[in-house]
């Protein structure tokens, strides 16, 4: 497919151009991670030493998609090997199916703190010039975390679930401006 036919190619080259480099070495990476996204996430999982994290969310985070802290959570605590369910029918057919056992959502500021390390890790694995900026909004978070009651704990989960969906659809926003989520 030739992008430069698309009416928008312009203004996008432009507009990439302009941006800061961390965030132009991203668009970079993820046109690059696009071409075959599986073959990616497979290389990753088949690195020694790449951080724990589901093979789903790696898929959405090297695609810069919006990630379920509760699934990378989910991950953290699995004391499953092998979370697949196996039934034979009339020992011709096998069935297998991938069960895991659901965590709803991030309910406090300890899980969240949790799957928010594991996130960053991985984010900086594939994407390492961005560790500084997702390091910064995490330690702005522990903060917020910090002076707020428990009791209020899920209004920050909120707005950090609001804040990573903006960041995962428009591309060219720094996590770390926080006048890009005035309105949030």
């Amino acid at each position: 497919m030739d992008d430069v036919k698309f009416p928008w190619n312009k203004q996008r080259t432009e507009r990439v151009a302009s941006l800061p480099e961390d965030i132009r070495t991203t668009f970079e990476q993820i046109r690059l991670y696009s071409i075959d996204p599986k073959t990616v996430v497979d290389s990753i999982l088949s690195t020694p030493g790449c951080p724990v994290f589901p093979p789903s969310q790696w898929l959405h985070l090297i695609q810069w998609k919006y990630v379920d802290l509760a699934k990378v959570l989910e991950c953290a605590h699995t004391t499953e090997i092998d979370p697949k369910q196996t039934h034979i029918i009339d020992n011709k057919v096998e069935l297998s199916f991938h069960v895991t056992k659901s965590v709803s959502s991030i309910r406090n500021a300890t899980e969240h703190n949790t799957a928010f390390s594991m996130f960053v890790k991985a984010l900086a694995f594939v994407f390492p010039q961005r560790w500084d900026e997702y390091s910064e909004y995490q330690t702005a978070l522990g903060r917020l975390f910090h002076a707020i009651e428990p009791a209020h704990h899920g209004q920050i989960i909120d707005y950090d679930c609001a804040v990573r969906n903006r960041v995962s659809v428009q591309r060219h926003i720094c996590i770390t401006d926080s006048t890009a989520f005035d309105n949030l």
